[in-house]
């Protein structure tokens, strides 16, 4: 739709200069970017780092600081992509995620007038170009959708194509001898199916793309073919049929597009804002509440900021305050960010410093030392997503430790503790030990486990004991998964090892963030619950123990979970307020894996 417009003022004559004519300027297409996108833009920007002021813990504020220079500069998806990984914050915890599409599309005009301007001076069919750098960005999007998904996802090389898609319809709209997206002047549509008939079947793909378009598959990949189909023959089929007519030329449906762009920018920040403060979702009452707030912000800054913006005539002025007021919004988001989310700006922030501390994220500093990776060298962790290989000595270890982050997060307390005193540990490996591939990632887990499998046959004694954590809780494991635990057991007990099989860890169902107070607002958590919690996570436990137990009699567990319960209730933060999870993905701190 943004592409078939931008096409249309480039190029019609009675409306705007023209390209062909040689009026067209670079400098007035882009002038008119920024009157068009700028003011509400800022409003929003603005009105979201003063909210995170006042709502938003230090490292919230810090982050959205982060991103709101990004959107000021139209690169949130470049900024998202370098952010991105499997520990990375949740989409819902970002504030300004949405402003990676916006990026996308203002990148896309960056380059397209130049690349158009280029074709005329050279006197190029316009079309053709299109249509071949629209089938090379499909071509790389379908390449990379399986290996590098979430580059896919952001990247503009990768997206151009949906965008592409609307100038190629204006440009065949435009080829045929018309001016305006109308039934009667698309001859060229016309000849080859009915508009009635190409307006039902726009709406049908784009019913399809609600129904089946999923993350269970990438995206965009071949799926979404769906939407950008559809929004072509809707528009393709022109303003004189039925559907377009009577339904999609509705009121109602035409304010909710003029309110589009600034319902666009306000929905998400609102929703970010709400998921962050309750540490969970809110229930269904508040989000139709929130959406017509969203609403109600959109219809003012469309009536008050983005009309009367609009209506004025592109002057120096005019853009020179725009260019100001982003300068201002920039520089604010730089300062948040750099000054780690101002975390002396209120009492309450100076307690949550305290606990930011412990909120190292989930890659820490015993996640990798040298002399592991010295004596241990995996060649193919330079990748991987990530890798753990922490050791406390260059002797054959007396336990190792073996799973995903979740096990990780046991090492500093096994090390630091004076009971086990000079053990060798090692904590190695993402995977989980019965070796299989994370559906999403690249792990090369049969890999690590011949890696692994290589330090104990290759070891001068025998290695005491074997650790398992990051044991999958009830609901992800089968009988499958019990056959192939087992396997990696008994080659453990082969080598001489005693394995111990740790539970999962307790995990609240709202974000650890949520039990700490913020400048305007109390905790909305106090991270205690009952220890009935407990007693149903050692009951699935011993289930899981027992089923285990059928083929491996020898095997040790061990319920870690009375770091967090006493015989009354479990808590996830001290009375001292320190927290016993280091992240929004709930592993444990280095406090809580010491206790």
């Amino acid at each position: 739709i943004s592409a078939c417009l931008v096409g249309s003022e480039m190029c019609i004559r009675d409306r705007f200069t023209s390209m062909e004519s040689g009026t067209f300027t670079l400098k007035e297409f882009w002038a008119r970017r920024i009157r068009r996108l700028g003011p509400a833009l800022l409003v929003v920007l603005a009105a979201s780092l003063v909210a995170g002021w006042f709502l938003l813990l230090p490292t919230e504020l810090e982050q959205l600081g982060r991103h709101v220079a990004a959107g000021v500069l139209f690169v949130s998806n470049l900024l998202l992509i370098f952010e991105a990984g499997y520990f990375d914050t949740g989409s819902e915890l970002k504030p300004m995620l949405h402003l990676w599409s916006l990026g996308v599309e203002e990148q896309f005009y960056l380059l397209f007038p130049i690349v158009a301007l280029l074709a005329l001076r050279l006197r190029r069919n316009f079309l053709p170009i299109m249509v071949m750098l629209a089938l090379a960005s499909f071509g790389l999007n379908l390449l990379w959708m399986n290996t590098h998904p979430i580059g896919n996802f952001y990247s503009p090389l990768t997206r151009f194509w949906e965008i592409l898609a609307g100038v190629i319809l204006f440009l065949i709209i435009r080829n045929s001898g018309s001016s305006r997206v109308s039934a009667k002047k698309l001859r060229i549509w016309t000849t080859v199916t009915n508009p009635g008939f190409r307006s039902v079947l726009g709406l049908v793909l784009l019913i399809a793309a609600v129904i089946f378009v999923s993350d269970a598959q990438p995206y965009p990949g071949i799926q979404a073919l769906l939407p950008v189909l559809a929004a072509v023959l809707l528009i393709s089929a022109g303003e004189s049929t039925f559907l377009n007519r009577k339904i999609l030329s509705a009121r109602p449906l035409v304010w909710v597009g003029l309110i589009s762009f600034p319902l666009y920018l306000w929905h998400w920040p609102i929703l970010s804002f709400s998921r962050i403060i309750l540490g969970q979702d809110p229930p269904l009452w508040a989000k139709v509440i929130l959406i017509f707030l969203a609403i109600a912000l959109s219809w003012a800054t469309y009536k008050w900021v983005e009309k009367p913006i609009r209506q004025l005539r592109i002057s120096t002025r005019l853009i020179s305050a725009v260019t100001s007021a982003s300068a201002i919004v920039l520089t604010a988001g730089l300062l948040m960010s750099f000054q780690q989310g101002f975390p002396d700006r209120s009492p309450e922030t100076k307690e949550a410093k305290i606990a930011s501390s412990y909120f190292v994220g989930p890659l820490w500093e015993y996640s990798n030392n040298d002399l592991c990776n010295e004596n241990y060298d995996f060649p193919e962790r330079e990748t991987l997503p990530w890798w753990f290989c922490m050791t406390n000595s260059n002797k054959t270890p007396d336990v190792v430790i073996l799973g995903n982050s979740y096990a990780n997060q046991i090492y500093p307390g096994l090390v630091q503790n004076g009971d086990f005193g000079d053990l060798t540990f090692l904590s190695i490996g993402i995977c989980d030990p019965t070796w299989q591939e994370h559906p999403d990632l690249l792990m090369q887990c049969k890999l690590q486990q011949q890696h692994i499998y290589d330090i104990f046959l290759s070891a001068d004694e025998p290695i005491r004991f074997v650790i398992l954590g990051g044991m999958p809780v009830k609901g992800q494991w089968d009988d499958e998964y019990l056959v192939k635990l087992g396997r990696s057991i008994s080659f453990f007990e082969t080598q001489g090892a005693k394995v111990i099989v740790f539970s999962p860890h307790l995990i609240p169902a709202y974000a650890i963030s949520s039990c700490y107070a913020r400048p305007l607002i109390p905790a909305t958590q106090d991270c205690i619950e009952s220890k009935e919690i407990r007693d149903i996570a050692a009951k699935d436990f011993q289930t899981f123990s027992e089923r285990i137990r059928q083929s491996n009699p020898e095997v040790l567990f061990f319920d870690q979970n009375s770091v967090f319960c006493d015989s009354d209730e479990c808590r996830f933060k001290t009375e001292d307020g320190i927290p016993l999870y280091r992240d929004e993905n709930f592993h444990l701190s280095e406090f809580a894996s010491i206790e």
